[in-house]
C-alpha cells in the first residue's frame, strides 16, 4: 500500500542537453479489500457466589470488505463459572461442552459498527475468585488477528451473611408411670416419658433410671434410644421436636423377700435445662403382700369321765387362724378300739355313718371363723382300760402350720358296780357301822391311778373334767365296807 515511482533516462549521440534526458511517473498502490473482525467482551464487574450475570460478546467488522464466510466465536469459561446451553443470540447458535462455549453464524457481517452483532451468554458464578473469561472470534481471510481476542474479569466473593441466630433451647420434662403396687416375686413395668416443651429441638439427651432396693433390671429399651443396662441410662439418638415425646420402658423383677411397705423409683433426664424441677420424677408403688394362707387349728374336747357300756361325746372345733379362706376340708376321726360310732355332725358338716369317721365341710371358713361338730361313740361294756384317747385331724393343703391340724383328748373310764354283797377291796379301810350307805362307785386300782391327767389344750370343758375327776377320786378314798369289782 502506498505509491510506485518509475524513472527513465536517455543518453548518447553527442547530446549536449541532458536536462531533458530523464522522466518519471508515479502510480498509487491501494490494499485489497479484506474483512477484519474485532471482538469485545463485557460482563458483570462483581458477583457473590450463587448469583447470575450476563456476558456480552460484540463482533464488529473493522476491515474493508464484508465477512462472508463462517464466523466462529469461542468462549472458554473459568472454573466456577457455568453457562447453560444451548444458547441462540445475535444470529449465533451456541453450544456448551464442559467449560467451552462455541458460537457460530453464517450471516455476513458488513463493515461498520452499525453492523456489529452481539451475543449474550447467561452465566452462574459459584465459587470465589477473580474470574477471567477469554473469548476469540475467527473468520477466514481475517486481515488482523490482534483484535480477535478479548478478556473480561469478574470478581466473585461470598455474600456477607448475618450471624446465625442463637439456636432456640429445648425444655425437657420427664414423667414416670407404672404400677400402683407391686407383688413380691412378680415383675413391674415402668414407662419413662420425655416431653419436649420447646421452643427448640432436643437431641443427645439422656434418661437415667434408679431402681429401688429389692428390684433387679430385667430389660430397658426405647425407640431412638441407645441404652446401657449397667447404668440404666438411655441416650436419645434422634431429634425430638417441640411437643413430641419419647418413651423408655423399664421392666424389673421384684424380689420375693423384698422388705418394707413401698418402693420408690426415680428417673432423671439431662442435661439440666432452664426449668430443672421437671427434669426428674419419682413414682412410689405400694408392696402388695398377699394374705397369709388359710391355717386350720383343731381343738378337741371330751367329757370329764366316760363309763364303759355308755355313750361318750367329743366336741371338735376347727378355727381358721390364717389370712385366707379355707374351703372344702375334711375332719377325720377314726375313734379308738373299743368304741363304735353312734353319730357325727354339726352345722355345715356332712359325716359318714361308719368308721373311719370322715366329716366334710364343703363351705367356706373365713379367717377367724370356727366350725364345730360333735362325735358320739358307744364305749364297749367290757372296755377294760382306765382311759380312752381320741385323736382327730383336719389336713389342709399348703397349711403353714400342719402341726396344729390335729388334737387328742384322753378321758378316764369308770366301770359300773354290780349289785349284791361286795367284799372290801384289798387294802381298803373297814366300813364304819355308823356310816351311811354310799352309792356304788367305780373302783380304780392304785397302780392304774394316773399321776397326772394329760392336758391337750386350754378348753374349759377339759378343766372342768379334771376337777370332777379329782372329786370322784376323793369320794372313792372314803368308801369302806364295799366290795368292788375289779377290772378284767
Amino acid at each position: 500500500v502506498g505509491s510506485i515511482v518509475n524513472n527513465a533516462l536517455v543518453g548518447g549521440g553527442g547530446e549536449t542537453n541532458t536536462a531533458n534526458n530523464t522522466a518519471s511517473a508515479t502510480t498509487a498502490v491501494t490494499a485489497r479489500p479484506v474483512p477484519d473482525l474485532e471482538l469485545t467482551k463485557l460482563g458483570p464487574a462483581s458477583r457473590t457466589t450463587g448469583q447470575t450475570g450476563d456476558y456480552t460478546l460484540v463482533v464488529e467488522n473493522v476491515g474493508t470488505a464484508p465477512a462472508t464466510s463462517l464466523i466462529t466465536v469461542t468462549d472458554t469459561l473459568p472454573a466456577g463459572v457455568t453457562v447453560a446451553g444451548p444458547v441462540t443470540s445475535g444470529g449465533f447458535t451456541c453450544t456448551v461442552a464442559a467449560n467451552v462455549v462455541t458460537c457460530t453464524t453464517n450471516d455476513d457481517i458488513a463493515v461498520g459498527v452499525a453492523n456489529a452483532k452481539t451475543i449474550t451468554l447467561p452465566a452462574t458464578f459459584s465459587t470465589v475468585g477473580n474470574k477471567a473469561n477469554t473469548a476469540t472470534v475467527s473468520v477466514p481471510g481475517d486481515a488482523n488477528a490482534v483484535n480477535d481476542t478479548s478478556v473480561f474479569t469478574t470478581s466473585v466473593v461470598d455474600p456477607i451473611l448475618p450471624p446465625p441466630p442463637t439456636p432456640l433451647a429445648a425444655d425437657l420434662a420427664v414423667k414416670k408411670t407404672g404400677p400402683a403396687s407391686v407383688t413380691p416375686g412378680g415383675t413391674a413395668t415402668w414407662a419413662l416419658t420425655v416431653t419436649n416443651k420447646g421452643p427448640g429441638n432436643a437431641s443427645g439427651f439422656a434418661v437415667t433410671d434408679t431402681l429401688p432396693a429389692g428390684v433387679t433390671l430385667s430389660s430397658i429399651n426405647g425407640a431412638d434410644f441407645t441404652c446401657t443396662a449397667v447404668t440404666l441410662t438411655c441416650t436419645f439418638t434422634s431429634v425430638l421436636l417441640p411437643t413430641q415425646t419419647a418413651v423408655v420402658t423399664v421392666v424389673g423383677d421384684v424380689s420375693s423377700t423384698i422388705s418394707g411397705t413401698s418402693i420408690a423409683n426415680v428417673v432423671v433426664v439431662g442435661p439440666t435445662d432452664a426449668t430443672p424441677a421437671d427434669n426428674t420424677d419419682t413414682l412410689v408403688s405400694a408392696i402388695d403382700r398377699p394374705a397369709a394362707p388359710a391355717d386350720l387349728v383343731m381343738e378337741k374336747a371330751g367329757p370329764a369321765v366316760a363309763v364303759a357300756g355308755e355313750q361318750v361325746t367329743w366336741t371338735i372345733t376347727v378355727t381358721n387362724a390364717g389370712g385366707q379362706e379355707a374351703t372344702g376340708f375334711t375332719v377325720g376321726d377314726p375313734l379308738a378300739t373299743g368304741v363304735s360310732l353312734v353319730s357325727g355332725g354339726g352345722d355345715g358338716w356332712f359325716c359318714t355313718t361308719n368308721l373311719p369317721l370322715a366329716c366334710v365341710f364343703p363351705g367356706t371358713l373365713a379367717p377367724g371363723e370356727t366350725a364345730a361338730l360333735e362325735v358320739t361313740g358307744l364305749l364297749d361294756a367290757d372296755y377294760d382300760a382306765t382311759s380312752i384317747t381320741n385323736t382327730a385331724s383336719v389336713p389342709l393343703a399348703n397349711d403353714p402350720t400342719p402341726e396344729n391340724n390335729s388334737d387328742s383328748v384322753t378321758v378316764p373310764v369308770a366301770v359300773p358296780i354290780e349289785g349284791g354283797e361286795e367284799e372290801p377291796a384289798t387294802g381298803s379301810p373297814s366300813p364304819s357301822p355308823s356310816s351311811s350307805p354310799l352309792p356304788d362307785l367305780p373302783f380304780v386300782p392304785e397302780d392304774e391311778t394316773p399321776d397326772a391327767l394329760p392336758f391337750t389344750g386350754s378348753s374349759t370343758d377339759q378343766l372342768l373334767g379334771v376337777g370332777a375327776l379329782l372329786s370322784l377320786l376323793g369320794l372313792m378314798l372314803i368308801v369302806t365296807g364295799r366290795r368292788r369289782r375289779t377290772v378284767g
